[in-house]
């Protein structure tokens, strides 16, 4: 099954879905696969039509670049030439324009560069006509002009939607959202304000069909899962939009009143044939206040500023950079380098002995591991003996043991009992040394001549007279 037909077979499926709060979360996941399979489609596309643009390859130049979007013959070039003074052709049949044609805007010290695109039709999104190739020039634009017949005021709704089906988001900022993969933890998300267009399980569900299955995911604005889609595959494009309702010079105020209700967004009324309410000054009253060069200056101005003030940061940071690595600098800087590729190479090497060494005595080492893992049960064994020896011995009353030493101790030192007294008596350890020696003596004299000390005889006979041992 080819894209188209998945996409098809996924259209069908939410057709025949009934839209509540128990599919809220399968629809939303469906628009998620779709969303995904046509970008896939539009890669192949453009793989498939790398052909030359034919004048649709434009430079920027100035400050800003506008581009002007309309149906056919509804006043672009007209205008364009007005404004600029190009000489964009002119006629009054459909598909004047052919090629991009550019002009430049010079207004309050902005140079605009605008670009008259041919006329796109419905459709153009899907590559009716030369629709995909004009509509990827407003991709670049800064400011897009949607240009409005006064008697065709509903195209507004055409020209939005053929421009946000190619990608193109008017007067809308990005979602304010932050997304980082990450290798490891699933999807954390953090909330800076609560969801409630869509839940967080439908957010995660949705980036597990873009990819993500760990992330960081920090929401800080209610989105709903369109938003969350355009934000992951990056291809959508926002721009600043100004509504022009051209021809009404052609009307009366009765019709023009009537036609102005059906346009939903603010416009500008003008008329480029007849120069109505595009100069400086005109007065005629309009949803903008101003004339439309103002109102495109009014718009290109910020950019300007921003423009300027990236340029001066850029000149700052490279005159910081030029004075920092002076000739001394870039010499020291060289030395640090050269140092740290040496450490790098003497690492090396020393990974190098390392890996050597483990390939020399790896059968030993596997036999170490084989032998901790054979013995697993007893290393546990042991670990729990000795938790429980040191929890008994913190549970023992040590302290008191030891204070107890201390008492004994100290009596002994001082002379108290018996054993005090003994220690410290020096007499007494010389008497008591005195007399075992002597007692040693008479012990080894009496084994020696047992007949003097004990003397009997059946007979009668005498008592031998002591003699002293030798």
């Amino acid at each position: 099954m080819g894209v188209p037909e998945k996409i098809k077979a996924i259209q069908d499926e939410i057709a025949r879905t009934q839209l509540n709060k128990a599919t809220e979360h399968h629809i939303g996941l469906l628009k998620a696969k779709i969303a995904k399979l046509k970008r896939e489609q539009e890669t192949i596309q453009v793989k498939k039509s790398a052909k030359k643009s034919d004048g649709f390859d434009v430079k920027r130049t100035g400050d800003a670049t506008v581009v002007f979007i309309g149906l056919p013959s509804v006043g672009k070039s007209t205008l364009l030439n007005r404004l600029t003074g190009s000489k964009s052709s002119v006629g009054a049949f459909q598909f004047t324009t052919t090629t991009v044609v550019p002009g430049v805007l010079e207004y309050r010290g902005a140079k605009i560069q605008m670009l008259d695109l041919p006329g796109i039709i419905k459709g153009a999104s899907t590559g009716r006509g030369l629709g995909k190739r004009i509509l990827a020039v407003a991709r670049s634009a800064d400011i897009v002009l949607l240009i409005l017949d006064v008697f065709q005021p509903y195209h507004e709704d055409v020209l939005t939607k053929e421009l946000s089906n190619i990608g193109i988001k008017l007067n809308q900022n990005p979602p304010n959202i932050v997304i980082e993969k990450s290798t490891t933890g699933g999807i954390a998300v953090a909330q800076q304000v609560k969801l409630k267009k869509m839940s967080i399980k439908l957010l995660k569900d949705i980036l597990n069909v873009y990819g993500y299955t760990s992330a960081r995911v920090v929401i800080r604005e209610d989105i709903d899962s369109e938003q969350l889609v355009d934000f992951i595959t990056g291809n959508k494009t926002y721009a600043k939009s100004i509504t022009i309702l051209n021809k009404i010079d052609l009307v009366d105020k009765k019709f023009l009143k009537k036609a102005s209700k059906k346009i939903k967004s603010e416009f500008i009324q003008v008329s480029a044939d007849a120069n109505v309410n595009i100069e400086q000054g005109d007065t005629l009253n309009s949803d903008i206040e101003g004339s439309l060069k103002d109102e495109v200056n009014k718009q290109v101005l910020p950019l300007k500023n921003k423009a300027e003030e990236l340029i001066s940061s850029i000149d700052s940071v490279v005159t910081v950079i030029t004075s920092v690595l002076s000739k001394d600098a870039r010499e020291s800087l060289t030395k640090s380098l050269e140092s740290l590729d040496n450490t790098f190479s003497t690492m090396s090497k020393t990974m190098t002995k390392v890996n050597q060494i483990v390939d020399q005595n790896d059968e030993r080492i596997s036999s170490i591991v084989k032998n901790l893992e054979g013995n697993n049960d007893e290393i546990t064994n042991i670990l729990k003996n000795f938790s429980d020896l040191s929890d008994d011995i913190a549970k023992s009353n040590i302290k008191n043991l030891l204070a107890s030493l201390g008492e004994v101790s100290k009596k002994i030192t001082d002379a108290e009992g018996s054993l005090g007294m003994f220690i410290n008596d020096k007499d007494l350890y010389l008497n008591l040394e005195k007399s075992s020696k002597e007692l040693e003596t008479l012990i080894k004299d009496i084994k020696l001549n047992p007949k003097r000390y004990v003397a009997f005889s059946v007979l009668g006979g005498k008592s031998k007279s002591y003699k002293k041992p030798k």
